[in-house]
């Protein structure tokens, strides 16, 4: 039977009425579109890079692979420091740690999934002379299993350090307070501790104290080192989100500076910031680190739930699937490193009529306090590179205000958590025996002051909590009055902790 003259003219309808709406959305996504073009034209082809390359063609081309390459040994499951590891140190202990007098050591860890993570060791010379003579510039290489890459691999971990010619890592000393492990935001690396002088930098602030000092890395930032396995041109060299460096980097990060640290200490103390706050959190409450290794945390502008956020560019980007959008181009890397970003962000911040806080105001909310002459030094890597998996899983937690894992779909999550929706973090699973502070600000509008008091309300326990009305998600890391407005808070809270418990 002939359809109808009414159902084909309401087909036809309902074929210009989807036109119509693929059309203005085409148009509402123009603006990315030109900026993914120009973003592809202008990539790097090495899009992830740290002092050397780390890829598997320089593993396998024998002696003639490039400056401070690790071997790997794939029937051992190990790997092992070759000569060039002692190559030099990175910049950030080049540039920005050693200029000041503190000791800086780059050291590797290698975690679950195969990712290899830069650690830079920072400690006072005075403290550090009596665990030991100072290692200059050394790195150190951590065993870890790759069962998600490898089928042979086995699942036991093992480490490894190379010593230099004045010292040994692994000096064992109670001569100093306990390692401290200090966690970067998204978009930052270890650098962003560290751009200012002794008496405004935490990491310098806590040496000078007596605290042994690790600076942690992102995977895929310029301060790591690849994989053991794939490239940035591999697809899954990018996948992974926050909750992956929850499961994986961290619990790896810690056990490494436990054995390598030279205080003989049986846990550490932690700062992270931003997603630094969020990986700490999802890792504790997932299970993934074992209480017993963390002394105690502070928490700089932590972000769980994003149900309040009121960053009017992030918002809009969740609301209209920018992510998703990302992702259907095959752009896996997620980088605003583009040369007319890059050019930009450098004429603002040399302009000395802009205040080049202003220019994050849209992203972070109004900072109050930056430091123009500081937050400068971030220009030359600021802002660094994320995955879209991993800013996809934040647009998901914008559009549901919900702390999950990541949402694969349907099938997907079946296959993978053994339910249809992703699984929630839990905030009162977090241990009760790990010690907690937070500071947040009445002015962010990434960690809005609503979702942090939502996870305050739902923790087991009653942290110190610290609020500053004023303060933005950067003002926390770069504000001229930190030292008195938090750092000093950071301080007293750790050396109050006592110096033995963090050695039972």
């Amino acid at each position: 039977m002939a359809p109808l003259p009414c159902s084909r003219t309401l087909r036809a309808a309902q074929r210009v009425s989807r036109f119509f709406l693929l059309f203005s959305r085409t148009l509402r996504l123009l603006p990315l579109i030109l900026l993914s073009l120009l973003t592809l034209s202008a990539i790097p082809r090495v899009a992830c890079s740290g002092p050397f390359r780390f890829s598997a063609s320089a593993v396998d081309d024998g002696p003639s692979r490039a400056t401070g390459a690790a071997s790997y040994n794939p029937g051992r499951s190990e790997f092992r420091s070759t000569s060039a590891v002692d190559a030099g140190p990175s910049r950030v202990c080049r540039e920005l740690v050693e200029p000041h007098g503190f000791i800086c050591e780059d050291h590797r860890v290698v975690t679950r999934d195969g990712f290899i993570l830069g650690l830079q060791r920072v400690a006072s010379r005075q403290v550090d002379a009596r665990g030991g003579s100072p290692g200059a510039g050394s790195t150190s290489s951590s065993a870890a299993s790759n069962n998600s890459t490898r089928s042979t691999n086995s699942s036991s971990c093992s480490s490894s350090s190379s010593s230099s010619s004045s010292g040994e890592i692994g000096s064992k000393s109670r001569s100093s307070r306990g390692p401290v492990l200090l966690q970067h935001g998204l978009f930052l690396g270890a650098e962003s501790w560290v751009v200012g002088p002794p008496g405004l930098s935490l990491p310098f602030l806590l040496a000078r104290l007596g605290f042994e000092v690790w600076l942690g890395n992102s995977r895929c930032g310029p301060w790591s080192y690849g994989h053991v396995t794939w490239e940035p041109k591999d697809k899954r060299y990018w996948e992974w989100t926050w909750a992956d460096m929850a499961a994986n980097d961290l619990p790896a990060q810690i056990d490494y500076i436990l054995s390598a640290s030279r205080t003989g200490a049986r846990q550490v103390f932690y700062v992270g910031h931003s997603q630094g706050a969020l990986t700490f959190l999802s890792s504790l409450s997932g299970g993934h680190l074992p209480p017993a290794t963390v002394a105690a945390a502070f928490l700089l502008a932590p972000v769980t739930s994003l149900a309040h956020l009121s960053s009017p560019v992030a918002h809009e980007a969740a609301k209209l699937d920018l992510d998703r959008f990302v992702r259907a181009t095959h752009l896996h890397q997620f980088s605003l490193r583009n040369a007319l970003g890059e050019l930009v962000v450098a004429t603002a911040c040399a302009s000395p009529r802009i205040n080049c806080s202003s220019l994050l105001s849209a992203f972070t909310g109004p900072n109050c306090c930056i430091d123009i002459r500081y937050f400068a030094k971030l220009v030359p890597w600021f802002p660094l590179a994320s995955s879209v998996k991993n800013m996809a899983h934040f647009g998901q937690m914008v559009r549901s205000g919900e702390w999950k894992h990541f949402d694969y779909g349907f099938l997907k999550n079946w296959l993978r958590y053994h339910q249809s929706t992703p699984p929630f973090f839990r905030p009162s699973a977090f241990p009760s025996t790990v010690r907690l502070a937070m500071a947040y600000g009445g002015r962010d509008s990434l960690a809005a002051p609503a979702d942090v008091a939502w996870l305050i309300s739902k923790l087991a326990q009653r942290p110190e909590v610290m609020y500053l009305p004023n303060y933005a998600h950067l003002d926390f890391l770069f504000a001229s009055s930190v030292v008195e407005d938090v750092y000093t808070q950071i301080l007293r809270f750790f050396t109050d902790y006592g110096l033995d418990r963090a050695y039972e």
